[in-house]
C-alpha cells in the first residue's frame, strides 16, 4: 500500500494553455501490479484548462439527486487524544456534531491548512484562521455526519491519512455525499499541518453554488 502526492503540469493541446493540479492515489501493488486504487484528481481545473469547465453546472443540474445511505456507527471508545488517529476522530466527529468552536482547539498555535481542490482558498495559518473557518461553516448551517472512516499510518508516526465521506444536507433538503481524503501531520496532538482534499464541486452544487465555483477556476 502506499499513498502519493503529486502535481500533474496540464497543458490544452487545443489552445496551449497550461496548469497546475494537485493529486493523492491510494495504490495497492501486488507482483509489481496495481490491484486497487482510489485516485484523487482536480477535475475542475483539469476540466477548466481544456475549456470544459463552462457547461458543469448545467450538466450536474441533470444528475439524478443523492440518495443518502447509512452513517457507520462511531467507535465505542475514540483514540487517544494526544495520537494523530485521535485528533483525526475528533476532527470529523466534532464537525458531524457542529462543535464548531472546539475544532480550532484540534490545532497548533501556527500551522498550515490548504484545501487544493478549492479554487481560490487561502492557506490557513494560524488557529484564529480555523476559527474564522469553522465559524463560517456554522453560520451557513451545513449538517452532516462523518461516515466510513478508514485510516492508513505512516511511516513517520506524525503523518496521518484519513479517507472518509461527509453524508448530509443543506437547508435540511439538499442531500449530497462528499467524499475526502486529509493528509495530517499531528504533533503533541496538535495539527501542524493538514492538505484536506475534498469533492468541493458535489458540495458547491448541493448548495446551489457550482456555477459560482466554475466561474472561480475559469477566471
Amino acid at each position: 500500500m502506499i499513498v502519493a502526492e503529486f502535481r500533474y503540469t496540464v497543458e490544452s493541446s487545443l489552445s496551449g494553455e497550461k496548469t497546475e493540479t494537485e493529486n493523492i492515489q491510494i495504490l495497492r501493488v501486488r507482483g509489481g501490479l496495481i490491484v486497487h486504487t482510489r485516485d484523487y484528481h482536480d477535475y475542475l481545473r483539469m476540466a477548466a484548462v481544456q475549456g470544459a469547465a463552462a457547461g458543469l453546472a448545467e450538466a450536474h443540474a441533470q444528475v439524478p439527486p443523492h440518495e443518502p445511505g447509512p452513517v457507520q456507527p462511531r467507535p465505542a471508545q475514540l483514540a487517544d487524544r494526544k495520537s494523530p488517529l485521535g485528533v483525526f476522530q475528533r476532527l470529523c466527529y466534532g464537525v458531524s456534531d457542529q462543535r464548531w468552536s472546539e475544532l480550532p482547539d484540534l490545532y497548533a498555535e501556527q500551522t498550515d491548512v490548504r484545501h487544493p481542490f478549492l479554487p481560490g482558498s487561502p492557506v490557513l495559518k494560524s488557529r484564529e484562521d480555523l476559527r474564522t473557518h469553522f465559524a463560517l461553516a456554522g453560520e451557513i448551517g451545513v449538517r452532516m455526519q462523518a461516515t466510513d472512516l478508514v485510516t492508513y499510518q505512516s511511516t513517520d508516526p506524525e503523518v496521518l491519512i484519513g479517507e472518509f465521506a461527509y453524508e448530509g444536507q443543506l437547508a435540511g433538503i439538499t442531500p449530497f455525499r462528499v467524499n475526502n481524503i486529509f493528509a495530517l501531520r499531528v504533533r503533541d496532538g496538535e495539527i501542524v499541518a493538514s492538505r484536506d482534499y475534498g469533492d468541493h464541486p458535489a458540495l458547491a452544487a448541493a448548495a446551489g453554488r457550482l456555477q459560482e465555483l466554475v466561474d472561480r477556476v475559469i477566471a
